[in-house]
């Protein structure tokens, strides 16, 4: 099931742009998309960018990869993120220090169905 495009997966905060992922590691190729929507929590926005990293989930290494992907997606520093909540689990929050909706409104507006891997991102699994 997929949300609608006007269902957003991020939120703005004081810190910068709360960014919800609904992850996939040790997938077959890297992806990112489609949105989908997800269970009210507080904090969290009503929906999910999926994201899928080739590499599996041991000693933290997909969430470098979701970084890393999320990063080259937005066309900014990996410095510039923070995994905020969801380090050992499949949905994930990411902080965008500094960041807006206006700042990031491209990349934001693009999702609207299943993409490739986002811009630098390798499907080899490779750090």
């Amino acid at each position: 099931m997929r949300a609608a495009a006007s269902v957003p997966f991020w939120l703005e905060s004081e810190a910068g742009l709360l960014v919800a992922l609904k992850v996939q590691p040790g997938a077959r190729r890297a992806r990112l998309g489609p949105v989908v929507p997800a269970a009210a929590a507080p904090g969290w926005p009503p929906a999910r960018l999926r994201l899928a990293v080739v590499v599996p989930p041991e000693d933290g290494r997909a969430n470098d990869a979701v970084l890393k992907a999320l990063a080259a997606w937005l066309g900014v520093g990996a410095a510039r993120l923070a995994l905020r909540a969801g380090g050992q689990a499949r949905d994930k929050l990411v902080l965008v220090v500094g960041g807006s909706a206006a700042e990031f409104a491209g990349p934001l507006a693009a999702v609207s169905g299943a993409g490739e891997a986002p811009p630098g991102v390798t499907t080899t699994g490779a750090r």
